[in-house]
């Protein structure tokens, strides 16, 4: 019996990290399913979200922002598409309350995949939890242990190490014998644009210190080329936080910017973003799922959060809307942000998820790029500094497992609202699936 597994994400973050690696295992294990992407609103999407989306193996069908809302609010449809009578909605990104609406609209079995907040227990079947913290918040809070089921960090399983780091240098173009730094301005717009050239100032510090360091940029897939590119050359990015220009070029291998004093950058392809991580020294990288992704892999990382420029950082629903507002939108956003970190004690996910600093940050204004690039050298010239940083991040994140956890309970939701499925308890491909996953666990 087919079926619809409708997930509702947002961002590049959320479909690069938990949609993708779930969608493509379900899709291998659970041939029966029809894959949905219903996107719902994000003030950082960078536009390039649906089309990706379709790009992910397994996937059917994709509904742009625009589509999945007039669904919710008005049950049409594109043309020549219905959701079939059953199905499970997995809410992998964005605001909860869209998902609720989903279950609602399509009648079908919810399940929500969520980092901190139970928001719906009466309304979703099931709460998918990466960690006993939140479990016991929620237990605190009387939520019904049959309502959740900690499942680990799909992260995890989303970014794996498969080559040989020299390997993946060599096949990079990059030496095997130098350090490498990565910066990492994001895939957002606002990220990119103002970031880029502050970090490519940092860069040629550390270059100054460190000569033979090579420093790569790792493109997302979310941000076309003549985005960063842009970024280097437009004068009002570059003084934003008193960054530095480069120029464009290319070599043999690579996309490159070259900054007046010299300094290389090679922009790494998006085909390449896991394998630019992996060989990396060292990131300096902005808040986000950069830090969860780099701390997998056991990356140390400097981690800055710039507020030189809090007015151009988007923010979502109703104080987004009064942030806009002309002439004192910009001071309102400006104070509600500066309110939110006083409670925020660090920014990088690794340091958040252990209570304590084990990779640095520089949070304020006027952030300066001599010291940043020292914090840099200090632990670049250290291996075994940066063992124990290493050590330290891969504690944070957890082990791989969530995408199994989340598909067994995605079939027991599914079997208790649909009891007729027998066809989930028989899969030879899920079974098969579980087994080895299980054999490799012990």
């Amino acid at each position: 019996m087919s079926f619809d597994v409708v997930i509702i994400s947002n961002g590049p973050g959320e479909l690069s990290t938990w949609v993708k690696p779930l969608a493509e295992k379900i899709n291998d294990t659970l041939p029966e399913a029809r894959i949905i992407i219903c996107l719902v609103p994000c003030p950082y999407a960078s536009g390039a979200e649906e089309e990706i989306a379709l790009s992910f193996h397994g996937v059917s069908v994709v509904l742009s922002v625009k589509e999945t809302s007039k669904f919710l609010f008005s049950k049409k449809l594109p043309n020549n598409f219905s959701f079939k009578e059953k199905g499970i909605i997995i809410h992998l990104g964005g605001d909860q309350f869209f998902t609720v609406m989903m279950a609602w609209r399509t009648k079908f079995a919810s399940v929500v995949y969520t980092e901190k907040l139970v928001l719906w227990p009466t309304i979703i079947d099931k709460y998918l939890l990466t960690d006993q913290n939140i479990y016991a918040n929620a237990r605190l809070k009387k939520v019904s242990a049959t309502k959740l089921s900690v499942v680990g960090n799909l992260m995890a399983d989303a970014v794996s190490q498969e080559l040989n780091p020299q390997e993946i240098r060599a096949k990079l173009g990059l030496s095997t014998d130098s350090s490498i730094v990565s910066l990492l301005p994001g895939s957002k717009p606002f990220k990119v644009k103002y970031a880029t050239p502050f970090f490519i100032k940092i860069a040629d510090y550390i270059a100054k210190k460190s000569p033979d360091t090579q420093f790569i940029i790792s493109q997302s897939p979310y941000t076309p080329l003549n985005q960063i590119v842009g970024s280097v050359i437009d004068q009002k990015c570059i003084s934003a936080l008193d960054g530095v220009s480069a120029r464009y070029g290319k070599t043999e291998d690579n996309n490159v910017l070259v900054t007046e004093q010299g300094t290389v950058i090679n922009i790494i392809h998006p085909d390449y973003q896991y394998e630019a991580y992996q060989v990396s020294d060292l990131a300096i990288t902005l808040p986000g799922t950069n830090t969860a992704e780099l701390a997998i892999l056991g990356i140390p990382m400097v981690v800055l959060m710039p507020l030189d420029r809090l007015e151009n950082i988007p923010i979502e629903g109703f104080i987004g809307l009064i942030s806009d507002l002309p002439i004192i939108g910009k001071y309102i956003k400006s104070f509600l942000i500066k309110q939110a970190l006083k409670k925020i004690k660090f920014t990088a996910l690794p340091n958040q998820k252990l209570g304590q600093m084990v990779t640095p940050e520089f949070t304020g204004t006027n952030i300066l790029p001599v010291e940043v690039a020292n914090t840099v050298y200090n632990i670049i010239s250290q291996p075994y500094k940066r063992r124990e940083i290493s050590l330290n991040l891969k504690k944070a994140m957890g082990s791989t497992g969530a995408v199994k956890n989340i598909i067994v309970n995605i079939i027991d939701v599914l079997l208790k609202k649909y009891p007729d499925m027998e066809i989930l308890e028989t899969n030879n491909n899920f079974s098969d699936w579980t087994k080895r996953e299980s054999d490799t666990e012990s």
